[in-house]
């Protein structure tokens, strides 16, 4: 049959590693990327060979397309954990700050009234060390909010996911 080969043509291969490797017995020039592939007829696919590549291809994107719903369902489902997570200990952290803040802010009050403190000195103390705290807060908060990402949610949507960025 005119295209194959006989293992002893194998034998008589050589290579060139500048090129791709070949495995064709080499040409009337010497050199194996100048072999030539007899082309029939009878190597073009046939309807059902046809057929059966695209419902094989059709199968592969269902699975991968069933996959990415998955991966998907887990991001959304990590992310509605940690919200509700973090919603539970910011409402913890925050009545215990409150507590203690105003406890502070009450002993640092009397401490100044019986220091024998003017009412408007003690309340003028009180403003700048919250306005301080509250900016403190505040400059926390903004760079936190920089590492917050919704990108391994786009990433799955896309079919990133797991990807470094580098790649």
């Amino acid at each position: 049959m005119p295209g194959k080969m006989s293992p002893s043509d194998f034998a008589k291969a050589s290579f060139r590693p500048e090129r791709p490797v070949s495995f064709c017995p080499t040409s009337d020039t010497g050199w194996v990327s100048d072999c030539s592939k007899d082309v029939s007829i009878h190597d073009d696919p046939t309807f059902s060979e046809t057929k059966t590549a695209i419902e094989n291809m059709f199968s592969h994107k269902r699975d991968q397309f069933d996959s990415l719903k998955t991966v998907l369902g887990a991001e959304t489902a990590l992310v509605k954990k940690s919200i509700v997570i973090s919603a539970i200990g910011l409402i913890g952290a925050f009545v215990l700050i409150c507590f203690c803040w105003l406890i502070v802010n009450a002993a640092i009050g009397i401490g100044l009234d019986r220091a024998g403190m003017p009412l408007l000195g003690t309340t003028i103390i009180l403003l700048v060390m919250n306005g301080i705290g509250l900016l403190f807060c505040v400059k926390a908060v903004l760079e936190s909010y920089k590492h917050i990402s919704l990108m391994p949610i786009l990433n799955a949507v896309t079919g990133n996911a797991g990807k470094s960025q580098k790649e």
